[in-house]
Parts: structure tokens; sequence; C-alpha cells
């Protein structure tokens, strides 16, 4: 028996029937019979000589007793040459029946190696076998390879004693691979493997990122001016890469300041200040954003919206700087359009005097908002309102800013009922256009919250006509549903439920009278009074200007 390094030798006695059940074989080393391991073992249990078991050099003879069916094993590290000479331990002369067992074939390594992760997409594989093996048993059906249970396509060649399987296009990314080795793999005297080798490996991913979703979505409108931008990705990002540099927002060709988070596979854009009204912006998530396994985005993703108009306050009663305010005044705002009411509250509409919070009730109705102290107002002192940014309109645009103003109160409180000063028709008018509507001017401002359905009734007789009333200033309106009946007599009452800012009601309910017109009414209305009147000196400056026309 000769072989190199790592040469394997077995040997096993089938045993001759004529002979006994025992053999003596003796190992005589040829030239560099080197660094040898023997062992011998059976089936039973067989005796064994004294050398059955011994490392070494075999440069003279060794002996060892077997049992029929007992294995010789021996391992060569170097080149070796060892002679096996078997006689029979009870009839003198060679012993016949020996029976060579041959090795089969083994894989030892394969690339990319058993559990390799982020194997690249365009890797070959390859198997390398213990031995030469026979070309013509290393094809596709032996070397094979899968995605789950579906075949990947391939062609297999084999070249000294590595296999080697070279997929027909690049494989899955990010995906788990399944490759075997069959037992159709031979080696050249027919010997297969003893089981089928397999093994598998993940590829690396490179499927790039993509922008699946934005807040604000692209092409919004009325978009809240307090908005934070975000964009969901396909897959988790390198945080790294997700900043002010690669999350950008403009306004035109100017930049938004703003701070980037990333979180989950959300990225978001918190700009340093509310963005500006009715204006277009345009938010941008650049290729430099990349995966965990560094794939950037194909391409720059932009989307764009449009931010809406936030409320804005017109009109405040007391105005900014009154002074000589009744101690029991009110407070009320009017804003340029329907808020949400709800945020209309104790929270966001505050009074102070000083640093002294005082505290009140808040209501809104129409597009007012109304603040009434608990108790009467410090006299001669000096009072600050503010409006924050938690007010809201509809749509959920916030005030841009928070709204101040301030006032101060007078030495007395005011007891003085409001009293109606004109009316549009005026008491027993006639020949009233159909289509007319009705206007009560006070002496005063009123409570807002008064004016109402209730306070501000029509009658034809005893009809009830429906309408919708409104408040401006010290003005009441009522606006009816329909044109009012042709040539008939009217009624409309102010009740005593209408209250000032000082929470002092009319005196006695004011009532009036008119009479509609039988045809159109073609005379054009003129101003027949003005608040204050035309010249007036030493107004004060907060007086409300109002003008009486001759109609509605």
């Amino acid at each position: 028996l000769s072989g190199g390094p790592n040469a394997v030798w077995i040997f096993q006695i089938a045993g001759d029937l004529t002979l006994a059940n025992t053999a003596q074989v003796t190992l005589i080393g040829g030239a560099q019979a080197n660094n040898l391991f023997w062992q011998v073992g059976g089936p039973t249990g067989a005796t064994l000589g004294t050398t059955a078991r011994f490392y070494g050099n075999i440069l003279s003879a060794k002996q060892v007793v077997m049992n029929t069916g007992s294995v010789l094993v021996g391992r060569a590290y170097a080149a070796s040459q060892v002679v096996l000479q078997m006689t029979s331990t009870t009839n003198p002369g060679p012993l016949s029946g020996g029976i060579p067992i041959q090795v089969p074939p083994t894989v030892t390594s394969t690339v990319p190696a058993k559990g390799a992760i982020n194997v690249s997409a365009a890797i070959a594989l390859s198997a390398t076998f213990s031995e030469t093996m026979n070309p013509a048993t290393i094809t596709n059906s032996t070397f094979t390879l899968k995605n789950g249970s579906i075949p990947v396509t391939g062609t297999v060649t084999y070249s000294g004693s590595t296999a080697v399987f070279t997929p027909t296009s690049l494989l899955p990314s990010n995906t788990l691979l399944t490759a075997t080795i069959s037992t159709g793999a031979q080696d050249p005297a027919g010997i297969a493997l003893t089981a089928p080798y397999v093994w598998s490996f993940t590829t690396a991913d490179t499927t790039p990122p993509t922008v699946i979703s934005t807040v604000p979505v692209n092409g919004a409108t009325n978009v809240l001016v307090a908005s934070r931008l975000s964009a969901t990705f396909s897959k988790a990002l390198n945080p790294a890469t997700v900043t002010a540099t690669t999350f950008t927002l403009m306004q035109g060709a100017t930049t938004v300041m703003g701070t980037v988070s990333y979180s989950g596979v959300s990225a978001t854009f918190t700009p340093a200040s509310p963005l500006a009204a009715n204006s277009v912006f345009t938010a941008t998530i650049s290729t430099g954003i990349m995966d965990l396994s560094g794939n950037s985005l194909v391409a720059p993703y932009v989307w764009s919206f449009t931010t809406g108009t936030p409320p804005a306050v017109i009109s405040t009663v007391p105005a900014s700087g009154a002074i000589n305010m009744a101690i029991s005044s009110g407070l009320s705002a009017t804003f340029n359009e329907v808020l949400n009411a709800l945020t209309v509250n104790s929270g966001t509409f505050t009074l102070k005097q000083g640093t002294t919070a005082v505290t009140g009730a808040v209501g809104y109705s129409g597009v007012t908002a109304t603040f009434t102290p608990s108790s009467a107002l410090a006299a001669n002192s000096v009072f600050t309102a503010t409006l924050s940014t938690g007010i809201m309109d509809l749509a959920g645009n916030s005030l841009a800013l928070p709204y101040v103003w301030s006032f101060t109160t007078g030495a007395a409180p005011d007891t003085t009922p409001p009293t109606v000063t004109s009316t549009v028709p005026a008491n027993g008018a006639t020949n009233v256009g159909i289509s007319s509507a009705l206007s009560a001017t006070f002496s005063k401002s009123l409570n807002p919250l008064t004016v109402n359905s209730t306070t501000f009734t029509l009658k034809q007789g005893a009809t009830v006509v429906l309408g919708t009333i409104g408040y401006s200033g010290v003005t009441a309106t009522f606006a009816p549903s329909s044109a009012l009946a042709a040539n008939a007599v009217f009624t409309a009452t102010l009740s005593t439920g209408i209250v000032d800012l000082s929470g002092n009601s009319l005196a006695l309910p004011y009532v009036w009278s008119f009479t509609t017109s039988a045809t159109p009414n073609t005379t054009p209305p003129t101003v027949i009074s003005t608040n204050p009147v035309s010249n007036a000196a030493n107004v004060p400056i907060g007086t409300s200007v109002t003008v009486m026309f001759s109609e509605a």
C-alpha cells in the first residue's frame, strides 16, 4: 500500500472457512514509512495483538492479530509505503480472502461557506472534494441550487477536485439559498458520497430603498403652517444618512431651516418656525439616504404642497389701548373666519393683571370669542389679554403668532343698560322692500352670545319669520331666509335677554313695526346719520364708527 499525506488505507479480513477464525497480519514498512497510525477493530470486539494500535514509523515488522470481520485502518501523514503479509495463526501460510474497503469521497469545503451571509449576488458556487471525482457524475443533476423550492438555473463545471456552479443570472438579493451535492457524485471507482451534502447561505441586500408615503401628500393644499413633514420608506435606513442635508425643504429658492429625525422606517422634518401661510413648499429626499446594506435611493424623491391661511384677529372689545373700561366689562375677539370651537377655551384665551391670572368663562359663537370675568375687574388697572396659537380654524390652521392686547379699567363700574339708538327700517316705516334685512344699532357693545334668534325676532302677525342673526360692532342684523310678504305689517322685537359686555340688559323689550311695499323698492339708500357725527372732536379712541342708512 502506498500513498501520500493524509492517505487512508482500510483492509478487512473476510476470512477463509478452511482456516481458523483468527489471522496474523504483519506490517512491513518500506522507504519513508513515517508517521503512520494503525488501529485494529472488529464487529464482535475481536481479541487484538499487543501491537493492535500504535502510532509511529513502520520501519520493521509489526504484528497484529485479527478476527474474521476485523478491520485494519491506517493513515499516513507523509509519503509512505507499507507491505501487508497475512498468515493464519493456526495454519502456516498466506491467508486468503482479504477484501480491500474503499473510502467514500466527501466534500471538504465550499464557496460560499455554510451559513455565510451578505454573499454577492454575482457569486459562482464551488465545492471541493476529498479526492478526484468522476467528471461525468458532476452535473446539473448532482450539483443544484434552490431558492426555497424553486431551482436556480446555472452551469456546472468540474476541474481537479472542485465542482463549480455558475448561475445563469444574478442571484436574488437578501435571500436564503440552498446548494446540494447529491449522492450521484462519484469518484472514478464508482464510490459515491455516503449522503447528500447540503449547505445554505444568504445573499447580500441589493434592493434600493423607496419612499412609499409622505405627510403631507404630494399636491396637498391648505396644509397647516405648524406642520411637520415625514417620509416613510420601504425598509430600514442607515440613521446616519438621514440628515438635514439629505432631507430638505424649500420655499421657492429659500431653504427652510429645521431639524431632521429618524425612527423605525420614517424620517421627520420639523421646521424651526411656522411655515409661511398660503405658500408652496417643496421637500426633497436625496440619494444620499441609504439602507443598512448601503443601497441608495435610485433617484431623489421630490414632492410639493401648499400651506393654508391661518386665522387672524380682526377686532377686539375692548380695543387695544382702551382706557376707562368698566370694571364689569367682558372681553371679545372677532376673527376673520370660523374657528374650531373646541380650541377656544380657558387655555387659549387668557386675561392677566400683571402676572396674576384673571379667572373667567370663555365662550365662542359665530366668529367671536368672549371672556367673561368671574368677578368685577380691579379699578384703574392695566389688564393684558392673550389669544394663543392653540386657537385653530376648522382646517386645523393655528394663529401664526399669539395675539396680545391691553386695556385699562376706569374707576367706576358700568351699570348703564344698553339702549337701541336706531333701527332699519325705522319704526312705522312704510313701503319697505320685501327683500330688506333688519338691523338695530345699540348705544354700546353687547355680549355677542346674547344676540341670537331668541332675543332678536320678527313676526308677521302671529307667524314667526325665519332668518339669520348676526352681530358686529354695536349692530345686530336679521336677514330673513326668504323675501317678506308684500304690503304686510311686520313686528320686530329685541328682548331683555340682550346684555352688554358689563352684564347690563335692555331695560325693556324694544319693539318696532314696519309695512312692506306692494312693489319692489327702487329708491336708492341715503346716509341719515353717523356716529361720531361729522367733524366731532374729543372722540374716545375706543369708539366704534357706525353709519345709519335710510334702508337695509
